[in-house]
């Protein structure tokens, strides 16, 4: 089973079987507080204030216990030739 973050749409897509199968299955968000992927845990922040997006933060404990969350973001642009 392989799990993926998609960054650019802020989902987590399941890959139930393995790379050569094109079968994935978006997972609800909502119904989603944690998962980790290569020891990186992501957490489901949601109650935020308005200046903040919602969504998958990466969760960082540092060793005086203090908590850090860091959201990536990909946008796309157009090029125009």
């Amino acid at each position: 089973m392989l799990l993926k973050y998609d960054i650019y749409r802020d989902d987590l897509i399941l890959n139930p079987y393995d790379e050569a199968n094109s079968t994935k299955i978006n997972l609800h968000k909502e119904n989603i507080k944690s998962f980790t992927i290569s020891n990186e845990k992501f957490v489901n922040l949601t109650d935020l204030p308005t200046i903040f997006k919602g969504g998958f933060y990466e969760e960082i404990i540092l060793k005086n216990e203090t908590t850090l969350y860091i959201k990536y973001l990909k946008e796309k642009k157009r090029s125009i030739e």
